[in-house]
């Protein structure tokens, strides 16, 4: 079960259809399915060189962070270029894609550049994947000597999210030939679009906290007091005093920025929830899985992944172990949810994921 897990903490009879999910699209319509297979084998190519070949040399996992948003980008140009429905939705679909994707790729671009000075040759991984390292180690009781595998599992697993899971919404709008809006594609298109204006204030607000963060350390390192300097390279992001207005979202909820990705693939499934149902005549059986299993199936995945697999949980690990306001941090703010919604979880004790 290890072995072929997907995600971090989602059952075995949630991820283990999602194996079956590309046998399934090969039974859609025509236009769909060739977008399908056609989107699948773009996705193949480009991950190989990209990420499954050096993370196998260099036993890294941090290469998928790369490759995963350069392949959004490449789902929104196949499905473009490729889709025949309407050409207003499909352009209008495939340009949210394009933006979104487009924003990590170049953010992934300069990271790896300064983290590997364009060698594409990582000293380390990043701490998210190190952590899936020690859990598979020793919370899941794996052997080292197949930790090669389960990098080669994990990161394939984004490929075939790109060319399945997360592709599918983009596929039915794309081949869509209704010439016109349905309601419920602009809640989805406002949906995404407001989640990814607010993912990027997130993302500003971070880099805010850092920015004041060292111009403080500087300020302390100048005035010889050690001791606040010290206690300025702890601070936490969200918690006193770093909650004033510069900071707000991320005083509703210690991942702002995780909460509103999340929410950004709750719009393309929202938008492609008309163009699925175009097809209900024709493949009742193959869209009635495609729309239990996909879109359930994105949904759930991408909260699995963004809270527990390589998201919130692994950077708490660490945040927790390097800062001691952490915890007191956890108590106080949600870990996901921006708000209290009832029957979910918000991982308020003190020293989550380990405690």
């Amino acid at each position: 079960m290890h072995y072929l897990q997907m995600g971090a903490k989602m059952h075995i009879l949630e991820w283990l259809p999602i194996y079956i999910l590309p046998i399934v699209f090969l039974w859609t319509p025509p236009p769909e399915r060739e977008l399908f297979l056609a989107n699948a084998g773009w996705q193949l190519a480009l991950f190989i060189p990209m990420v499954q070949i050096p993370a196998y040399v260099f036993d890294r996992m941090t290469y998928v962070d790369l490759g995963w948003p350069c392949g959004l980008v490449l789902l929104g140009f196949n499905c473009a270029r490729l889709g025949s429905g309407w050409w207003l939705r499909k352009y209008l679909v495939c340009a949210c894609m394009l933006f979104h994707g487009g924003r990590m790729f170049l953010g992934g671009i300069l990271q790896f550049g300064k983290n590997t000075n364009w060698t594409y040759i990582f000293k380390e991984d990043l701490p998210r994947y190190q952590y899936a390292k020690v859990r598979w180690e020793k919370d899941d009781g794996m052997p080292v000597s197949m930790w090669w595998f389960k990098v080669q599992h994990d990161t394939l697993q984004q490929c075939m999210a790109n060319s399945v899971i997360l592709a599918a919404p983009i596929v039915f709008a794309a081949s869509n030939p209704e010439p016109s809006f349905h309601p419920i594609e602009v809640v989805g298109l406002i949906t995404w679009a407001v989640a990814w204006v607010t993912e990027n204030r997130a993302d500003m607000q971070k880099q805010q906290f850092m920015k004041d963060v060292r111009s403080k350390i500087h300020q302390a390192r100048a005035q010889g007091d050690s001791k606040l300097e010290e206690d300025l390279k702890v601070s936490v992001l969200g918690y006193a005093p770093f909650d004033g207005p510069s900071y707000s979202l991320w005083t509703l909820c210690r991942h702002p920025n995780y909460f509103c990705e999340w929410c950004c693939w709750v719009g393309f499934v929202v938008m492609g929830i008309p163009s699925l149902s175009q097809s209900w005549h024709q493949m009742p059986l193959a869209v009635g899985l495609s729309l239990v299993f996909t879109y359930y199936g994105c949904i759930r995945f991408f909260y699995d992944c963004l809270l527990h697999w390589t998201g919130a949980g692994p950077a708490e690990h660490f945040s927790v172990a390097k800062r001691p306001a952490f915890k007191v941090y956890q108590q106080s703010t949600r870990c996901f949810w921006p708000f209290a919604f009832p029957l979910l979880p918000h991982y308020q004790t003190p020293g989550w994921p380990d405690a």
